[in-house]
């Protein structure tokens, strides 16, 4: 099996083909390469779009526990698990070596079903845009380096159930358009260490019904606010802005 799985992972089409089979007959392609958990990805670089097949198509079925995988030479893990429907890394806590990945845009969008704790070093990351974007079931803590962070628009977009506290570093940030946009479950603090080199909080809130939380940024370099706590029906507290 080992060999055969070296052959595939460094291969993005042999990979893509050998995921599709899992997802349509998991006992077939285990017999031809090997249990997923098993394949060897250390020569694989890009894991962007690792579960879809063709444009628009992703994988309905596929749920494995993937942490097994050595993902150290990873430097892009863009809609890595994007429209995964059934995807929930088997019901495991999903740990992965992300110590060289620079891009996570879109990592579980629209992973309808995703709901496991994260294991991830991201700090080498520069964009989480998008990240759990309608990612409906997600909710759990993140303890997330961000200090890379340049991108991180619409990081919970949608995201029905998100419901915890924020404690990143942004200091290299610059981007937190859309944010919490439609983050209808949303209702926890938030600490950013430094928001000094954002330029734009163009609906960050809008749409996130529950939030309630005092908010203090550092918005010398904001140059839109746009729409920002449009809709936002609950929210009734101190806003502390530097304008």
């Amino acid at each position: 099996f080992q060999t055969c799985a070296l052959a595939i992972s460094a291969d993005r089409a042999g990979r893509q083909a050998a995921l599709a089979e899992w997802d349509s007959n998991a006992t077939a392609a285990a017999a031809t390469y090997g249990p997923v958990s098993t394949w060897v990805v250390t020569a694989v670089t890009n894991f962007e779009l690792l579960l879809s097949v063709a444009s628009y198509v992703y994988l309905a079925n596929f749920d494995e526990d993937l942490s097994a995988w050595s993902a150290g030479a990873v430097t892009d893990m863009d809609n890595m698990f994007k429209s995964a429907e059934a995807f929930n890394n088997g019901g495991q806590t999903l740990a992965l070596d992300t110590s060289s990945v620079t891009r996570m845009y879109g990592v579980f969008k629209s992973a309808h079903a995703f709901n496991q704790p994260l294991v991830f070093d991201t700090s080498s990351v520069l964009y989480l845009n998008d990240m759990f974007r309608s990612a409906h079931a997600f909710d759990q803590p993140l303890a997330f380096d961000t200090s890379s962070a340049i991108g991180l628009a619409y990081m919970f977009c949608s995201a029905a159930s998100f419901s915890q506290a924020i404690a990143f570093d942004t200091g290299s940030a610059v981007d937190l358009q859309y944010m919490f946009y439609d983050a209808t479950a949303f209702d926890q603090t938030i600490a950013f260490s430094d928001t000094s080199s954002v330029t734009t909080m163009f609906s960050m809130f809008n749409d996130a019904e529950a939030f309630n939380k005092p908010v203090a940024f550092d918005t010398d370099s904001v140059t839109t606010m746009l729409s920002m706590f449009r809709s936002t029906e609950a929210f009734n507290q101190p806003v502390l802005f530097d304008t």
